[in-house]
């Protein structure tokens, strides 16, 4: 079910996903679509609290996370006091649910954004500052209001050196870090755990201006609605 909106872009929601084979590779089957269920569900809870019209985008974690394509994009829209507009929107979707039946919104990050998210192969490298660059950029463009940005990673940065630093405006803004917990061997030569990359990176996004920065482990069983509150 889609539908066209009146009214104009106020919040963002991104979502950053890691395409690099520490993150990819050795896993079980069905352990991505078990993190992407649960982002997806996040997202398509915390849009019934942000403010409508929503701008909605997927982009990829990879070795040239400044330049990539946006892998998918819709606006998640509201029913309104005085029903639906009567010209549709193939890319906008109500974000209110019937019941228990899942949102158009919902349905639509589980079916066709995952399908592109599914598509993609496995990257280089792991621009992070990129990602964030460009998400910042583009929400902003959009939107003035509340920005969710969802990170899945395991914060491991592998970057080419020539590529820019970048300093990041990140007011405004409320940040999911999912991360996948495993080793990696730092520039010393000694094995740390990639939870102390998550923590790194959510202590550089407070410090450059972030409304709130939560962490989840992608194994643990929180509740969707403690997310939230930790996030809003």
């Amino acid at each position: 079910m889609s539908m066209s909106s009146r009214a104009e872009v106020q919040s963002s929601i991104t979502l950053a996903i890691d395409y690099s084979g520490s993150y990819v590779a050795d896993r079980n089957d069905g352990d991505l679509d078990k993190v992407y269920t649960f982002a997806f569900d996040v997202i398509s809870k915390a849009a019934l609290r942000m403010p409508k019209d929503i701008s909605f985008k997927s982009l990829a974690i990879s070795d040239m996370s400044s330049i990539e394509r946006v892998d998918c994009q819709a606006k998640g829209v509201s029913r309104g006091l005085f029903g639906n507009s009567s010209e549709e929107d193939p890319n906008a979707f109500l974000v209110e649910g019937k019941g228990r039946k899942p949102s158009p919104f919902r349905e639509y990050l589980g079916a066709i954004c995952l399908s592109a998210i599914q598509q993609r192969g496995e990257s280089p490298g792991t621009d992070i500052s990129g990602t964030l660059d460009l998400a910042i950029k583009l929400a902003r463009e959009e939107a003035s209001g509340p920005k969710l940005l969802v990170m899945l990673s395991d914060f491991y940065e592998y970057r080419d050196e020539a590529f820019p630093e970048f300093e990041f405006d990140l007011e405004n803004f409320h940040i999911l870090l999912i991360y996948r917990s495993t080793y990696f061997e730092s520039q010393s030569g000694v094995a740390e755990l990639t939870y102390d990359e998550a923590v790194r990176w959510k202590k550089r996004l407070e410090a450059s201006g972030a409304e709130r920065v939560y962490i989840v482990d992608e194994r643990s069983s929180l509740s969707i609605n403690k997310v939230l509150r930790n996030l809003f």
